[in-house]
C-alpha cells in the first residue's frame, strides 16, 4: 500500500512539475504577446502622429500639433506623456500626465521625423501597468491551478484545470480582442482627423496632393477636363488683430460652409494652410470654371458675417489653373502656378480671380 502511494504520489509529483513548468511558459508566453501587441499598437500610434506633425510643420501651425497632442493624451489613459522637439532639443509640443509610474511599467516609442533636412523627434511614454496587473493576475490563477492539481486524482486535475485556467485565459482573449476592435476603430478616427482639418472639417494638405495627382492620371488617361482654383481671404490678418482669433476662427467656418454651398458632388475642397482654400473642380469645361469661380467669389463678397455684434464683409483673391491652358504632369508645378496667379490677383487691387498664365 505505502508503495502504491509512494508511486501515486511520484505520479503526482512528475505530473505538478509539468504543469508549474507549463503554466510557467503560458504566462510568460503570454505577457510577450500582451506587450508586444501593446508596442505595435502604440508604435501605429506614432506612425499616424508622425504624418500630422509633418503636415502641421509643413504650414507652420505649431497651435494644431500642441491642441492635437494634449487632446490625443487626454483621450487615452495609457498616455503618460507625448512630445515633439527638434535637433536643437526645443518642445514645440509636450503633453505630461501628472501621476508618476516606475520604469518597469512604462514603454517608450521614439519616432523621427526629417523636413527640410531638419529632424524632429516625436517620443510616446505608454503606461503598461495594465498589462504588468493582467500578468500577476494571470499567474495567481496559474498557481490556484497547480495546487489544486497536486490534491486531485489526475482525471480530476485535468479538468479543474480546463475550469480554472483555462476559462479565464479565454476571457482575457476575448478583452483583448475588444480592446484590439477599439485601437482599430480610434485608429480610424485618427486618420480621419489626420486627413481633415479639425477646425472647418474640410480636407487637409495630405490627401489634396494624392487627390490633384488621381485627377491628373485621369486626364491623361480619359481627357477629363479639370481646374484647380486656389485662393486666400483678403486682409484676413486685420480680423484676428482686432477682433480676435474666435472671429477669425468663425469666419474660417463660414467660408468653408459656403464653399460647400458652391461646390459639386465630384468637385473637393481643401484648407491647406491658414485662410488658404483651394478647389479641385473635376470634369469641367474652361469656361465653366471661370464661371464657378466667380461664382464662388460673388458668394462670399456678398455674405455677411455676423458674430456677437459684430457684421463683417470679405473678399477673396485667387488663381485659377484649367487643364487646357497647360499640360503640367506635376502636382507642385500646378500649385506654383495657382499660387502666383493668386498673387498676381492680390497686385491687381484683390477682390478678384486669375487664370494662369498660358507662358511658362
Amino acid at each position: 500500500m505505502i508503495i502504491k502511494y509512494r508511486i501515486l504520489l511520484g505520479l503526482l509529483l512528475i505530473f505538478t512539475f509539468f504543469l508549474v513548468v507549463g503554466n510557467l511558459y503560458i504566462y510568460q508566453q503570454q505577457r510577450i504577446s500582451l506587450i508586444a501587441e501593446h508596442k505595435l499598437s502604440k508604435q501605429s500610434e506614432v506612425k499616424l502622429l508622425s504624418q500630422l506633425a509633418r503636415e502641421a510643420l509643413i504650414s507652420e501651425n505649431y497651435s494644431l500639433i500642441e491642441w492635437f497632442f494634449n487632446y490625443w493624451g487626454d483621450e487615452r489613459s495609457t498616455v503618460i506623456s507625448l512630445s515633439l522637439e527638434n535637433e536643437a532639443g526645443f518642445f514645440l509640443s509636450q503633453y505630461q500626465r501628472q501621476a508618476a509610474k516606475a520604469d518597469d511599467s512604462l514603454l517608450t516609442i521614439v519616432n523621427i521625423i526629417t523636413l527640410n533636412n531638419e529632424a524632429y523627434k516625436i517620443t510616446l511614454v505608454s503606461d503598461i501597468s495594465e498589462i504588468n496587473d493582467l500578468s500577476e493576475k494571470l499567474l495567481r490563477q496559474l498557481a490556484l491551478v497547480t495546487c489544486l492539481a497536486t490534491i486531485i486524482l489526475a482525471v480530476s486535475i485535468w479538468y479543474l484545470f480546463q475550469q480554472i485556467a483555462i476559462g479565464p485565459l479565454q476571457v482575457e482573449v476575448q478583452q483583448r480582442q475588444k480592446v484590439e476592435n477599439e485601437l482599430k476603430l480610434s485608429n480610424e478616427k485618427l486618420q480621419l482627423l489626420a486627413c481633415h482639418d479639425p477646425l472647418t472639417g474640410l480636407r487637409n494638405r495630405l490627401n489634396m496632393k494624392k487627390d490633384i495627382e488621381a485627377i491628373i492620371q485621369q486626364h491623361n488617361k480619359h481627357h477629363s477636363p479639370f481646374a484647380v482654383l486656389m485662393f486666400d481671404i483678403d486682409w484676413f490678418k486685420k480680423v484676428n488683430d482686432k477682433l480676435g482669433h474666435d472671429v477669425g476662427d468663425f469666419v474660417l467656418i463660414e467660408v468653408a460652409r459656403l464653399l460647400e454651398l458652391s461646390i459639386r458632388q465630384e468637385d473637393r475642397i481643401y484648407r491647406s494652410g491658414g485662410e488658404e482654400f483651394v478647389i479641385v473642380l473635376n470634369r469641367i469645361s474652361y469656361e465653366d470654371s471661370i464661371d464657378r469661380a466667380e461664382k464662388i467669389r460673388t458668394a462670399i463678397e456678398n455674405h455677411v458675417f455676423k458674430v456677437d455684434s459684430n457684421e463683417i464683409s470679405k473678399t477673396i483673391s485667387g488663381g485659377l489653373y484649367h487643364s487646357t491652358l497647360l499640360k503640367i504632369d506635376k502636382v507642385e508645378r500646378i500649385l506654383k502656378l495657382v499660387d502666383n496667379a493668386l498673387y498676381q490677383s492680390k497686385e491687381n487691387g484683390r477682390n478678384r480671380i486669375s487664370t494662369v498664365q498660358t507662358t511658362v
